[in-house]
C-alpha cells in the first residue's frame, strides 16, 4: 500500500524518514547518484513522492542523509579500534585486526563501499563530502595500520593510500557479488560465508608475509 501525503498523520516522522534512508542507501550505493530516481526510491519505500521533499527537501539532501548515516555507522565500527590496537602485541596481530574490523564493516554496511566506489570516478561536491566523512576517517584509523605493516615487510607494496583504496574496492565488490561466486564456483555463497573465506584470505596474505 503507498502511504501518500493524507495518511502521513498516521506514521511518524521518524518511521517515513527511516523507511526513505533505508530505500535510498540501497539505490545510491546500487546504480548511483543520476541512476537513482525519486520516484523509484519512494515506490521501493512505499512512500508518496512527496515525502522526500516533506523529510529532506531534495534529492541531494537525500543523498547527503544517506552518506552522514552511513559515516556515523561507520565510526561505530571503527572507533574501538584505536583502543584494541594497544593490545596487540605485534604488527601482524594489528594488521588482522584492521582487515577482520574492515570485512565486518563492509558485510554489515556493503552500501558504505559501494557508494564510494560509485563516486570515486565523479570528482565534485559528492565525492568531497565522502573523502571528507568516510574516506578519511576510515584511512585516519587505518592507515598508520597499513604503513606500519609496510615498514616491517608484512605488505609489499610502499603506498598506503593506493592500499587502503584496494582494500575498500575490492572488500565492496567480493561482498556484494554472491552470485557471481556462486556462478564461478558452483558453491551457494552467502554473506557469512563470503566473509569468513576473506578472513581467512587476510591471515593467509599475514602468514606468508
Amino acid at each position: 500500500m503507498m502511504i501518500t501525503s493524507r495518511s502521513l498523520s498516521a506514521m511518524t516522522p521518524a518511521i517515513g524518514r527511516e523507511k526513505l534512508l533505508l530505500a535510498a542507501q540501497h539505490a545510491f550505493s546500487h546504480y548511483g547518484y543520476a541512476g537513482s530516481s525519486v520516484r523509484t526510491i519512494c515506490q521501493n519505500a512505499q512512500l508518496d513522492a512527496s515525502m522526500i521533499a516533506h523529510h529532506f527537501g531534495s534529492k541531494a539532501n537525500l543523498w547527503l542523509a544517506v552518506a552522514n548515516h552511513l559515516a556515523t555507522q561507520q565510526q561505530k565500527h571503527l572507533q574501538p579500534l584505536e583502543q584494541v590496537f594497544s593490545l596487540a602485541q605485534t604488527t601482524k596481530e594489528r594488521f588482522i585486526l584492521a582487515g577482520d574490523v574492515l570485512i565486518s564493516l563492509f558485510a554489515d554496511l556493503p552500501e558504505i563501499a559501494l557508494l564510494i566506489n560509485q563516486e570515486l570516478g565523479q570528482p565534485g561536491e559528492r565525492l568531497d563530502h565522502l573523502n571528507i566523512q568516510l574516506i578519511q576517517p576510515g584511512y585516519a584509523i587505518c592507515g598508520p595500520i597499513w604503513q606500519e605493516s609496510m615498514h616491517n615487510g608484512l605488505l609489499r607494496t610502499q603506498n598506503p593510500v593506493i592500499f587502503h583504496l584496494l582494500i575498500i574496492g575490492a572488500l565492496g565488490t567480493v561482498l556484494s557479488a554472491s552470485s557471481t561466486l556462486g556462478v564461478l564456483s558452483g558453491q551457494h555463497y552467502d554473506q557469512n560465508l563470503i566473509k569468513k573465506e576473506l578472513q581467512h584470505t587476510l591471515r593467509q596474505l599475514a602468514q606468508n608475509a
